[in-house]
C-alpha cells in the first residue's frame, strides 16, 4: 500500500474533522461531540416529515423515498448475491433496523419509550433517545466490517498471501483514520466548548497529555503498515527487522506516555479540584501497546534468527 497515499488520506481526515468539529460548536450550537452521530438521521427525518406533511402526493413520495432508503443495505446484499458470505446477512438485518431507526426521527416522540422517566421533560430527552437509536446502527455497520474483514483475512490468506497482507494494511489504515478523528473531531471539539470557562488552560493541558499516548499508538500502527510493505518485498530484509524494533520501541512509549498522562491529569484536577465542575480520575494502562512491545521482543528475536539461518544458507550456496 502506498504510504504516501495514506499519509494524504490522513491530512484531509484531520482537516476534515477539525472544520467539522468547528461547524458542529458554533454553527449548529451542538452541545455534545455525539450529536454528529444522529445528525444525518436528523435531516432525513425532519426531511420526510415535512414532505409527508405539505400534500398528499408529499405523502406518497416520502413513504416511497423512506422505503428506498432503508433498502440500500439490503439492494447491496443482493447485488453481490453470487459473492455473498453468511456474514452478508447482517445487510438484510441492517435494512429492517433503518425502517425503525428513521421511522423514530420522523416521529421523535416515540423516543419517550427509549428513555427513563426521570428525563422526561429535561432538554437531554430527545437527544439522548436519538443518539440511542442512532449508535446502534453504527454499531451494526462497523461490527459488519469487523467480521467482514475476518472472513475475507481468513479466506484470501490460502489463495493469495499478497491480498491477505493488503487487507490487513487497510484494516490497519482504519485504525489510524479512527484516530486522527479522536484527536481532530471528539479532541477540538470537547476543548473549544469549554473555551468560556475560567480553567480553559487546564482543559487545553488535559487535551494535549490525553493526545500523545494516541500519537504514540498511530505510529506503531503506522510503522506496522510499513512493516508490511516490506515483508511483502523480502521477509529476510534488514527493513523488516528495523521496523519491528520501532514497533518495539514505540510500544513502550505508548505505555509509559499513557501511564504518566493519566497521573498528571490527576493531579491536576486534584490541585484544581475547587474550581473544576466535573473529576474524573483514572489510572490509563493501555494493554494493547504493552502487548505489542512483548510481541515485538520475540518477533524481532524470531526474524533476526530466520535472517541469519537465510544468510548462512546463501553463503553456503
Amino acid at each position: 500500500m502506498n504510504i504516501l497515499k495514506i499519509k494524504k488520506a490522513l491530512t484531509i481526515t484531520a482537516i476534515s474533522s477539525l472544520l467539522l468539529s468547528l461547524i458542529m460548536l458554533f454553527v449548529l450550537n451542538a452541545k455534545s461531540s455525539l450529536e454528529i452521530m444522529y445528525y444525518p438521521f436528523n435531516i432525513v427525518g425532519d426531511s420526510l416529515r415535512k414532505l409527508s406533511l405539505s400534500s398528499r402526493v408529499g405523502n406518497v413520495l416520502a413513504i416511497l423515498i423512506y422505503i428506498l432508503i432503508c433498502s440500500i443495505p439490503s439492494i447491496i446484499y443482493f447485488y453481490k448475491f453470487k459473492k455473498n458470505k453468511k456474514i452478508d446477512y447482517i445487510l438484510i438485518g441492517t435494512s429492517l433496523y433503518l425502517l425503525y431507526a428513521i421511522y423514530q426521527f420522523i416521529n421523535p416522540m416515540d423516543l419517550y419509550s427509549l428513555i427513563p422517566e426521570e428525563f422526561y421533560g429535561t432538554s437531554e430527552f430527545i437527544t439522548m433517545g436519538k443518539l440511542s437509536v442512532a449508535m446502534m446502527f453504527y454499531i451494526i455497520i462497523i461490527s459488519y466490517f469487523v467480521l467482514l474483514s475476518l472472513t475475507s483475512l481468513s479466506v484470501e490468506e490460502e489463495h493469495n498471501k499478497g491480498k491477505s497482507l493488503k487487507s490487513l494494511q487497510i484494516i490497519l489504515t482504519l485504525f489510524l483514520v479512527s484516530d486522527v478523528i479522536m484527536i481532530f473531531y471528539f479532541g477540538f471539539f470537547n476543548v473549544l466548548s469549554e473555551i468560556n470557562k475560567p480553567q480553559f488552560l487546564f482543559y487545553i493541558i488535559k487535551y494535549l497529555l490525553t493526545v500523545d499516548p494516541i500519537i504514540m499508538s498511530m505510529a506503531v500502527i503506522f510503522t506496522g503498515i510499513k512493516l508490511i510493505n516490506d515483508f511483502g518485498e523480502n521477509q529476510y530484509g534488514e527493513n523488516v527487522i528495523a521496523n519491528i524494533r520501532k514497533i518495539y520501541e514505540y510500544g513502550k512509549i505508548t505505555v509509559y506516555l499513557s501511564v504518566l498522562s493519566s497521573l498528571f491529569i490527576n493531579g491536576l484536577q486534584l490541585l484544581l479540584s475547587s474550581s473544576i465542575n466535573e473529576i474524573n480520575m483514572f489510572l490509563s494502562i493501555p494493554f494493547v501497546p504493552l502487548i505489542v512491545a512483548f510481541v515485538g521482543i520475540i518477533l524481532c528475536k524470531y526474524f533476526q534468527e530466520s535472517k541469519d539461518l537465510y544468510d548462512d544458507n546463501n553463503s553456503i550456496i
